[in-house]
Parts: C-alpha cells; sequence; structure tokens
C-alpha cells in the first residue's frame, strides 16, 4: 500500500459517492469487500463496449496516466512514485510512450536551436 495524493475535484466527487453509497471503504465492492479484479475488468470491458472503444482493458488506464503526465511534463521521478515503481527505468521502458505530438515538439526545440 502506499500514500497518493488526490486533487480536490476528485476528493469531492468520492464524497458526493459516499454519501449516496454509504460508507463502504471501497468504491469497487460491496458491504466493506473488494470487488474481485476480474469483476472490474468485465464491467470495464462492457464499458469500453458500450462507448465503442475496442481492444482496451482497465490496465490501459495505467498506461495513459504515465503517458499524460509525461506530456504534462511531470518529473519523471514524481511519475515513477505515483506509479509505485522502484525504479524510474520501469516507469520508461514499460509505461510511457512518446506520441507524434512529443516527436515533433522534439524535433522543433532541436530545429530552433541552430
Amino acid at each position: 500500500m502506499r500514500a497518493i495524493p488526490l486533487p480536490d475535484e476528485l476528493v469531492e466527487l468520492l464524497k458526493e459517492w459516499q454519501k449516496t453509497h454509504g460508507e463502504n471503504q471501497f468504491v469497487f465492492g460491496k458491504e466493506n469487500k473488494a470487488a474481485d479484479p476480474r469483476t472490474v475488468q468485465r464491467r470495464f470491458a462492457k464499458l469500453l463496449q458500450k462507448v465503442g472503444i475496442n481492444g482496451g482493458h482497465f490496465h490501459t488506464l495505467r498506461h495513459s496516466f504515465a503517458t499524460r503526465l509525461i506530456q504534462l511534463g511531470t518529473e519523471l521521478k514524481t511519475v515513477s512514485t505515483l506509479m509505485g515503481h522502484s525504479t524510474i527505468q520501469t516507469t520508461m521502458d514499460f509505461y510511457v510512450h512518446s506520441g507524434m505530438e512529443l516527436m515533433r515538439a522534439a524535433l522543433e526545440k532541436l530545429a530552433a536551436s541552430f
């Protein structure tokens, strides 16, 4: 287990959720028991299918989270810590994906340096 700071907006959303769902300590679960991971995966797959997204899975959210933080300029050690990795290299090797926008920006910076 690790502590992860939450944005104020998310804390407020969770408080609202708690008002309608009671004191359950789990967002995904019932009667103070965590949902089985396969149950969460199945529900997520149904949601993706409903909105027309193919090929995604719950773990994809981790990849998107890390990649988006990097795109926003978040320092690598912070991203690695939030992901629960022991090294920055793990984060870079498995979770950060360089998009076309980032590659274009890098090359434009290089070209502007001449």
